[in-house]
């Protein structure tokens, strides 16, 4: 007898498949398991690609950061570039300071599916994200609810990074001390502060 599966004419071993087919059924769990792919950057890809109902979710190589790494042409990059690059059929310019970058419209850094992947400039994609610099550029409005416009807002120069000021809040906390919201609060988290140590005696 010789082996069930399809162009392989070795004689059987068990379960109807040769020594090979056996073999990777014990070690991989299937018969039809391909070790090492050399040569085929783009099957050597995408068999690494979990394929689910929203996200293709890479499972190789992962960095300390959540993006997939995987090396072709020579070179070491991240896997969501080579999969739109390969969706796109151009390659991208290098990562420089100011260059185009990809951005997870999915927001899931180990996603590679290239409907998920847009080129954006690199301050875009900072201002997209979920970073501190990200979440600054999106609020409109202090804490007090006064709108940072033009009119309203003023730089803070001091300390290692510039921040912006709200006029209005500056106002009332110099205007009127002691009646503003950030003093308030101030208050309210002394009085906090008092009970707990009164409650520790």
């Amino acid at each position: 007898m010789v082996c069930s599966m399809q162009g392989c004419d070795m004689r059987v071993r068990a379960r109807g498949w040769c020594v090979k087919h056996w073999t990777r059924w014990r070690r991989h769990g299937d018969p039809l398991y391909e070790g090492r792919i050399v040569g085929d950057d783009a099957r050597r890809f995408w068999a690494k690609v979990e394929k689910g109902r929203r996200c293709w979710l890479w499972r190789g190589h992962v960095d300390e950061k959540g993006y997939g790494r995987f090396d072709w042409n020579d070179q070491h990059g991240y896997a969501h570039r080579f999969s739109w690059e390969v969706a796109n059929g151009e390659a991208l310019p290098p990562l420089t300071a100011g260059g185009m970058e990809i951005d997870h419209l999915c927001h899931n850094r180990q996603c590679v599916r290239p409907g998920h992947l847009q080129l954006v400039p690199r301050r875009e994609n900072v201002r997209r994200a979920f970073s501190a610099a990200g979440i600054h550029h999106r609020t409109t409005h202090c804490p007090q609810g006064h709108p940072y416009d033009e009119a309203n807002t003023w730089l803070d120069q001091r300390g290692r990074t510039p921040r912006r000021r709200c006029r209005q809040c500056s106002h009332n906390r110099y205007a009127h001390p002691g009646q503003d919201c950030y003093s308030r609060r101030c208050e309210q988290w002394r009085g906090k502060r008092a009970l707990k140590r009164a409650n520790f005696r």
